[in-house]
C-alpha cells in the first residue's frame, strides 16, 4: 500500500477535496492507497482534527470497467450471519467487501430490516418502516437508492376474511403474520410452542401445523406463520382443501432490478445533503455513495470508539461523500457491525480494520473483479528502514509488495531494480548511505514505476552514549549498546561495527551489542564515530566522564525578561510548606512572568494558569499554553487542535516558543498524538527555540529531535530522614531571555 506519511495540513490543502469547513480541514493526515484491480482502489485516511481523530477507508469503484461487478453477500440460508470477511471467503472473484443492512436477532438467527433482491430474485421485502431506504442496481448496472413501499394481502376464500402481512421471509415477533417462501430455504421457521402455520401449495391449503419444527415449502406456493397467542387469525380461516388469493404488490415496480440490499437513512440526494431520517450521533460508520452517473461508488467506512477514532456523524460522512464527487448517498448498519476487507497491492483478501473479533451481520456488499495470471506489472511498493539517521549510516531499502494489473502478487526482477537519489549519498546494493544532512528523497525505480522515499538526515553526531556507565572486569561476555546524539538531541542506534574501540589497561572486543576481555584487568574502553566519542571505566579505573550541558544550560548575569516555572504545592499546610510557598511567592513576583498549574492569590506578578489553552506574547516570546490533562490533547479538549492550527497559520515572529502542559510527557497516554504534535512543532516553527515544560515528580532537562523537554518537580513533602533530598528537588525552572540568547537552569526555592 503506497503512503505519505505526517501531512501536516494548516495552510496545505488536500489535493483529493474541496476544503469545507464541515469536516475536511484539520492538523494531521496520513493517506495511503491500495492497488485492487483496473478501476477499484482503496484509500485509507488517518486524519486529526478540532473534533478528534479519525480512521477512514473507502473503496472507489468503476462499474464502467467490464470485468467490475457487484454483488449482494449472505449465506444459502438467509438466516445465518456472517462475517464480511467470512462472506468473501466463499465468493472466489469477490475483491473487496463491506457490511450490509441492519438486522434483528431472533435466536441464533436473524433477519434484515430492508429489501433483499439478487440475480433480480425477490428475497425479502422492504421496511415497513419509512426511515429506512433501499440501494438499488438495475439491469443497466446503474445505481440508485429508493423508498420502496409495499402491500401483501391474505384472504380465505372459504371465510371471505383478510389479513395484511407485514413480513415476508423475515423473522419477526410473534405478533405479526408473515409469509415464506422458497427464497426464504427449504424449512419453515416452525411452529414450536404457541405458533400456527399454514401451508399453501398451487392457491390451496394442503397442511396446518402447530407445535411442529419446520415443514417443508413448496416450490409452488407459501407457508403462513403467526402466533396463536397474539392472533387466531389463521387457525379460525384457514382449514385443508381451503382456497386461498393473495395479492402482492411493490412500488416502485421492482422488474428492472437486478440487485436491492436495505440501507439506513438517505445522506445525499441530488448532490446536497439531505435531511436525515435516523438519529444522528458520532458512530462507526458505514456507508455507500454514488456519482451522478450511476456507474461509479464509493464504499465507505470509518472505524470509532477507539482511541484513534471517535466515528463520524451523518453529516460528516455526508460532507466527506460529496466533497468526493458523490451525489447520492446511503448510509448502512453501522457500531459493531462496521466492517470492511479487500485484496490489494497482491494481498489475498483480509480485514481492513484489526479487531480481536468482528461481529457476524446478515448480509454486506460485494465488488467483484476478474483476475486473470501473469498480468502485466503494475506497481509496488517500497520502504525504508530507518526514517532519520544520521550521516555515514546505511538505510535499508525493502520492497513490501508488488502486483500486476489484475491485482495478483508480481514478483521483482531485482537486477531491474533502479535507485538515485536527489542528495549526497551512496548506494550498496538496496543499502543507502547518506553523506550530508538535510531531507534525502531516495527513489527506487522498477520498468516505469517510481517510488519516492524521504528520508531525514541529522547533522553529525557530536556525542556517543552506551547503556551501561561501567563494565566489570571479568571475562565473561557482557551486554552493551551504543547510541550516536547531536547537539538538538537527535539519537540513533549504531552497531559496533560502525565504530571504532581502543582499549586501555586491559585487552578485550567489541562485537554486535557484546563485550568480551581477554584479560581481567581495570582499563578503559574507547568508542569513537567520526568525530564523537565516549570512554566507559572497566572495573575500578578512576574516570569522570565530563558533563554534557545543553547550548541553553547556562547562568548568566545579564539583564534580561525573567521567566519561572513552579511545580505544584499538593500538601498539607505544614511549618516547612507554608515557608517554601512564601520563598516561590516571593520570586515569582520578582519575576516578568512566571507558570504554575494554580496561580497563589499572594502572586501578584504576570502569570500563566497552565490549564485550558491560550497564549500570552511579547516581543521575544510567545507563551502557548495546552491542556493534555486527561492523557492527551485529544481526550482533553479536542478542540485545541483548531485554536493551534490559527496560530500557526497567523504566523509565529518570536524567535523563542513556551508550551506549558499540565501532565509530563512521560505519562502522555497518546504516543502517536505525541509524534504528530513533536512534528507539527518543528514543521511550522523552523529555526525557533521551541520548549515544552511539563509539571512531573522530578526536575528534568532534556533534548530530542530539536526540541527542549523541561519537567518540574512538584513541591516535595519534608523528610528528616533525608532532608538533602528535599532541598535538591526543591527547585523551580529559571529563564533569562535576552535579545539574542536564552538562559536556563534550575534554581533553589530556599
Amino acid at each position: 500500500m503506497r503512503k505519505t506519511s505526517f501531512i501536516l495540513i494548516f495552510v496545505i490543502l488536500l489535493s483529493i477535496f474541496t476544503v469545507s469547513p464541515a469536516f475536511a480541514e484539520g492538523i494531521y493526515e496520513e493517506r495511503s492507497e491500495g492497488y485492487i484491480a483496473d478501476g477499484i482502489t482503496l484509500t485509507s485516511i488517518k486524519r486529526l482534527n478540532g473534533k478528534g481523530w479519525y480512521d477512514i477507508n473507502y473503496i472507489t469503484v468503476d462499474l464502467n470497467k467490464e470485468e467490475v461487478g457487484f454483488r449482494l453477500l449472505n449465506e444459502d440460508n438467509i438466516t445465518e450471519r456472517n462475517t464480511v470477511l467470512g462472506f468473501t471467503k466463499k465468493e472466489e472473484d469477490v475483491v473487496a467487501a463491506i457490511n450490509g443492512d441492519f438486522f434483528t436477532t431472533y435466536g441464533g438467527d436473524a433477519s434484515p430490516e430492508g429489501m433483499m433482491i439478487k440475480d433480480s430474485k425477490l428475497y425479502m421485502t422492504p421496511s415497513t418502516d419509512p426511515k429506512y431506504s433501499t440501494l438499488t442496481m438495475d439491469s443497466e448496472g446503474l445505481f440508485s437508492i429508493d423508498s420502496f413501499t409495499f402491500d401483501i394481502m391474505v384472504t380465505s376464500k372459504r371465510t371471505n376474511d383478510s389479513s395484511k402481512i407485514l413480513f415476508y421471509n423475515k423473522l419477526a415477533h410473534p405478533t405479526y403474520l408473515k409469509i415464506y417462501d422458497s427464497s426464504f430455504g427449504k424449512l419453515s421457521p416452525g411452529s414450536m410452542e404457541d405458533g400456527y402455520e399454514v401451508v399453501v401449495e398451487d392457491g390451496v391449503v394442503t397442511g396446518v401445523y402447530s407445535n411442529k419444527e419446520g415443514v417443508e415449502i413448496p416450490e409452488n406456493g407459501y407457508v403462513l406463520h403467526n402466533s396463536l397467542r397474539y392472533s387466531l387469525f389463521l387457525s379460525e380461516n384457514f382449514q385443508v382443501g381451503d382456497e386461498v388469493g393473495l395479492s402482492f404488490s411493490l412500488s416502485p415496480d421492482i422488474e428492472n432490478i437486478k440487485e436491492a440490499i436495505g440501507g439506513g437513512t438517505v445522506l445525499l440526494k441530488n448532490g446536497e445533503i439531505a435531511p436525515f431520517t435516523l438519529s444522528d450521533s458520532v458512530q462507526p460508520m458505514t456507508a455507500v455513495g454514488i456519482d451522478e452517473t450511476g456507474k461509479k461508488l464509493i464504499l465507505f467506512t470509518v472505524n470509532g470508539r477507539t482511541t484513534y477514532s471517535r466515528g463520524m456523524s451523518f453529516t460528516e460522512i455526508a460532507t466527506f461523500l460529496k466533497e468526493l464527487g458523490c451525489y447520492s448517498a446511503l448510509s448502512f448498519d453501522g457500531g459493531g457491525s462496521t466492517d470492511m476487507a479487500a485484496s490489494y497491492d497482491g494481498n489475498e483478501i483480509k480485514n481492513i480494520y484489526s479487531r480481536s473479533s468482528y461481529r457476524k451481520v446478515i448480509n454486506g456488499i460485494g465488488i467483484t473483479a476478474e483476475r486473470k495470471e501473469n498480468g502485466d506489472f503494475k506497481g509496488f511498493n517500497a520502504s525504508l528502514s530507518e526514517e532519520t539517521i544520521f550521516p555515514g549510516l546505511p538505510v535499508k531499502i525493502s520492497i513490501d509488495s508488488a502486483f500486476d494489473e489484475y491485482g495478483n502478487s508480481f514478483e521483482l526482477n531485482t537486477d531491474k531494480i533502479k535507485y538515485s537519489t536527489d542528495s549526497e549519498g551512496t548506494f550498496q546494493g538496496n543499502l543507502y548511505i547518506p553523506e550530508k544532512s538535510g531531507k534525502h528523497i531516495i527513489s527506487v525505480t522498477y520498468e516505469k514505476v517510481t517510488r519516492k522515499l524521504p528520508l531525514f538526515v541529522c547533522d553529525e553526531a557530536t556525542r556517543i552514549t552506551s547503556s551501561v556507565k561501567r563494565l566489570e572486569a571479568t571475562k565473561s561476555q557482557q551486554d552493551i549498546k551504543f547510541y550516536i546524539e547531536n547537539d538538538e538531541g537527535y539519537s540513533h542506534y549504531i552497531g559496533a561495527s560502525n565504530l571504532d574501540f581502543e582499549f586501555e589497561g586491559t585487552k578485550g572486543l567489541v562485537a554486535k551489542d557484546k563485550v568480551t576481555l581477554t584479560t581481567e584487568n581495570d582499563g578503559l574502553l574507547t568508542a569513537t564515530y567520526r568525530d564523537a566519542s565516549i570512554s566507559i571505566p572497566i572495573g575500578e579505573y578512576e574516570f569522570e566522564a565530563p558533563e554534557v550541558k545543553d547550548k541553553f544550560q547556562k547562568e548568566t548575569d545579564k539583564e534580561g525578561f525573567t521567566f519561572a516555572v513552579f511545580g505544584v504545592n499538593d500538601n498539607e499546610d505544614t511549618i516547612f510548606t507554608n515557608y517554601v510557598t512564601g520563598k516561590r511567592n516571593i520570586i515569582a513576583n520578582a519575576c516578568d512572568l512566571s507558570a504554575f498549574k494554580y496561580i497563589p492569590e499572594e502572586v501578584s506578578s504576570p502569570s500563566i494558569r497552565v490549564t485550558n489553552y491560550g497564549r500570552e506574547d511579547t516581543d521575544h516570546s510567545l507563551f502557548i499554553k495546552l491542556d493534555n490533562s486527561k492523557g492527551s490533547i485529544t481526550s482533553t479538549k479536542p478542540e485545541q487542535w483548531d485554536w493551534l492550527s490559527g496560530v500557526f497559520k497567523k504566523g509565529v515572529k518570536q524567535k523563542n516558543v513556551f508550551i506549558t502542559m499540565p501532565l509530563d510527557i512521560s505519562k502522555h497516554s497518546d504516543e502517536k498524538e505525541l509524534k504528530i504534535f513533536t512534528e507539527l512543532l518543528k514543521e511550522n516553527l523552523k529555526d525557533k527555540n521551541i520548549f515544552i515544560i511539563t509539571f512531573g515528580n522530578d526536575n528534568i532537562y532534556e533534548v530530542k529531535d530539536g526540541i527542549r523537554y523541561i519537567t518540574t518537580s512538584d513541591i516535595p513533602k519534608f523528610s528528616y530522614e533525608n532532608p538533602q533530598a528535599v532541598l535538591n528537588k526543591l527547585k523551580y525552572a529559571a529563564f533569562t531571555i535576552t535579545e539574542d540568547e536564552v538562559y536556563f537552569s534550575f534554581k533553589p526555592v530556599i
